[in-house]
C-alpha cells in the first residue's frame, strides 16, 4: 500500500520513468525506450509550469531597509523569479534501451544528451566510447535541440545569478563599491561541443596487479601504507582521465550490496580477478569492488 500511494503522489513524468526503469529491469526495451521518452517530455512540461509560477512568486526577504530605492525593488524582483525559475529543474529532477531495440542514432544521441547535462558521468564516457566504436561515426552523437536550448538557458541563468550573488550584496544600505568590469557584457556563449580526450579512457583502469592489491586490502579490510598509496593514486587516475572532481567512497568485498551514498555519480570497480577493472552498475554480492563518488 505504501509503495502504491508513492507511486500515485509522483508527477506524471516520475511514474514514466519509474516504469521505464521497471520496463529495463525486465528487459521489455521497446517499452523502456517509450516511457524514457514520454518521461524526458512530461518533464519539459512540468518545468515550464513551475517557471510559469515563478511570475507570481516574489520573495520579500530580498528587499532591506525601510524604503529601498526603485533599482533596488525591480533588481529584486527580476533576480527573485529568475532564481524560483532556475531552481525548477533540481526541485523536478532527481540506461538506455535504444541500442537493443536496434535505434543506434537514437542511443548516440541519448549518451550525447546525458553527457551535455553530466559531464562528470565517467558511466556516459564509457557509453560513448563503446558506441563510437560500434558505429564509428562522431557525428551521430549531437545533444537534441530541446537538451540544447535546455543547457544554455540553464548555463546563462546560472551565470547571472552568480554575478548577481557576487556584484548586488546590499549591505549596511549601501551596494559594493563598482568594479571597471561591472559594465562590460556578460560572456553568455556556451560551448556545447564534446572536446573529451576519449583515448585516454581506451586502456584499461586497472592491472591485475592492482586489482589482486586491492581485493586483498578487501578480504582482509585492512590497508597497508602501499594499498593507502594505490589508491590515492587510482583516485587520481580516475580524477584525470575522466576530467571530474573524483573521491575515494569504499573498498569492500561485502556479502550485502548496497547502492553508495554520493552527492551526484558513484564509480564501481570490480577488482576480482575474472573482471579486473569492468565497471558495475550496482555493487554486486560475493564481489569486491572499489567504489569512488564521482562530479
Amino acid at each position: 500500500l505504501f509503495s502504491q500511494l508513492q507511486f500515485y503522489s509522483c508527477s506524471s513524468f516520475q511514474a514514466s520513468y519509474m516504469r521505464a526503469v521497471k520496463a529495463y529491469n525486465d528487459g521489455d526495451w521497446q517499452l523502456c525506450v517509450n516511457e524514457f521518452e514520454t518521461s524526458l517530455k512530461q518533464f519539459f512540461e512540468e518545468e515550464q509550469k513551475c517557471r510559469r509560477v515563478c511570475e507570481d512568486k516574489l520573495n520579500w526577504e530580498t528587499f532591506e531597509g525601510a524604503n529601498p530605492e526603485i533599482t533596488i525593488i525591480i533588481t529584486s524582483v527580476f533576480l527573485s523569479v529568475l532564481r524560483c525559475k532556475h531552481d525548477c529543474a533540481k526541485k523536478l529532477s532527481r540506461v538506455n534501451g535504444h541500442d537493443v531495440v536496434n535505434r543506434g542514432r537514437d542511443a548516440c544521441q541519448a549518451v550525447a544528451n546525458s553527457i551535455l547535462l553530466n559531464p562528470g558521468n565517467p558511466i556516459m564516457r564509457r557509453n560513448r566510447l563503446f558506441y563510437s566504436k560500434t558505429y564509428e561515426k562522431d557525428d551521430l552523437f549531437k545533444p537534441s535541440e530541446e537538451i540544447i536550448e535546455f543547457h544554455k538557458r540553464y548555463a546563462i541563468e546560472r551565470l547571472f545569478l552568480t554575478f548577481a550573488d557576487e556584484r548586488f550584496k546590499f549591505e549596511d544600505s549601501e551596494l559594493p563599491a563598482e568594479r571597471v568590469d561591472d559594465r562590460l557584457p556578460l560572456d553568455i556563449i556556451v560551448p556545447i561541443n564534446d572536446d573529451f580526450d576519449y583515448s585516454a579512457i581506451d586502456s584499461e583502469l586497472l592491472s591485475e596487479g592492482e586489482c589482486s592489491t586491492l581485493a586483498v586490502a578487501a578480504i582482509f579490510e585492512r590497508k597497508t601504507a602501499q594499498q593507502k598509496q594505490l589508491l590515492v593514486e587510482v583516485t587520481e587516475r580516475v580524477a584525470t582521465r575522466y576530467r571530474t572532481r573524483t573521491t575515494f567512497h569504499s573498498l569492500s568485498c561485502s556479502l550485502d550490496p548496497t547502492a553508495p551514498q554520493c552527492p551526484r555519480h558513484s564509480l564501481i570497480v570490480s577488482i576480482d580477478r575474472n573482471s579486473c577493472g569492468a565497471f558495475l552498475t550496482d555493487p554486486q554480492p560475493n564481489t569486491c569492488s572499489v567504489i569512488f563518488c564521482t562530479g
